[in-house]
């Protein structure tokens, strides 16, 4: 049989700050280690594309800020701050920042039985998981930056993806009630943009609506509702931002819909409403540059 060929088409829109180590395979090292091909942090402006396939590494990828989309096993995700991202690159991905700048710490690791404890996380939490506190991973993206900046030896390297890694399943088992919650999140990310009402999310994944908003709320610190919203409300201030849409058309891309539902929101959860919100950016944009 073949090998499948790794074909990639890249936008790289990194900005000066962001710090990348590539690692090159040395067949001569134990099949048991954990091996980084590479490791870094990138401040991406925005116009980011990078579309993959035929990779044999897994790519470990956190969003400190930012907003990205995703699509991967025919699947839409919308990459929100405080995310962690885990997928194979052997299958067909694409993920653009089109509107936003998107800053991440990632790394593409392989070896060992990565296999099995990518499977245990994506059985946990899907390819995609929310609201994390990723202190863990970014010290580990930092160490191995620096071992291999600095030459150090590859089981330095190995010891510092295991530690991270273990950190991960434990992760996975402490979760395992956000199997439910995890899926709850994918749908809403995949499905923000129609109108999604809290009873049919609960009949989706099959729990009654008072157990998914318990569950949710334990595992999130917010209501599936409240989620939602702060998902439609993201996506309408970077449209806000970085398009000349109208009001009227930002609703309908965010997922709100009308402009009565996006004014509410912004006047609740942000105390101004759209069209001050842009206003307010655009004179903040004018004052910076007249510096």
């Amino acid at each position: 049989m073949s090998k499948v060929q790794f074909e990639s088409e890249y936008i790289n829109t990194r900005t000066k700050n962001s710090y990348i180590q590539h690692i090159p395979r040395d067949p001569s090292l134990p099949k048991s280690l954990y091996k980084v091909l590479s490791v870094g942090y990138e401040y991406n402006k925005a116009g980011y594309s990078h579309k993959r396939s035929g990779g044999s590494s897994y790519l470990l990828a956190y969003t400190k800020s930012g907003q990205a989309e995703m699509l991967y096993e025919g699947k839409k995700y919308s990459i929100m701050p405080e995310s962690l991202v885990f997928i194979h690159l052997a299958n067909p991905s694409l993920i653009e920042a089109p509107h936003s700048p998107w800053e991440i710490y990632f790394m593409h690791i392989y070896g060992s039985d990565i296999d099995d404890i990518y499977r245990t996380f994506v059985k946990a939490h899907g390819y995609y998981l929310a609201n994390i506190d990723a202190e863990f991973f970014i010290n580990c993206v930092q160490k191995v930056h620096d071992c291999a900046l600095n030459q150090m030896d590859l089981y330095d390297i190995s010891g510092q993806l295991y530690l991270m890694l273990m950190r991960l399943l434990k992760l996975s088992e402490d979760r395992k009630i956000t199997e439910l919650v995890s899926r709850a999140v994918e749908y809403l990310n995949h499905h923000f943009m129609e109108n999604i009402s809290i009873e049919e999310l609960a009949k989706e994944l099959f729990v009654s609506k008072s157990f998914l908003i318990r569950e949710f709320y334990k595992n999130t610190g917010s209501t599936p509702k409240q989620y939602l919203t702060n998902i439609r409300l993201q996506k309408a201030r970077l449209l806000l931002v970085h398009t000349e849409m109208t009001v009227r058309n930002v609703a309908e891309e965010s997922g709100f819909g009308t402009e009565k539902n996006i004014f509410y929101a912004f006047r609740k959860e942000l105390g101004t409403t759209p069209t001050e919100f842009r206003n307010h950016i655009y004179e903040l944009r004018s004052k910076k540059g007249k510096k």
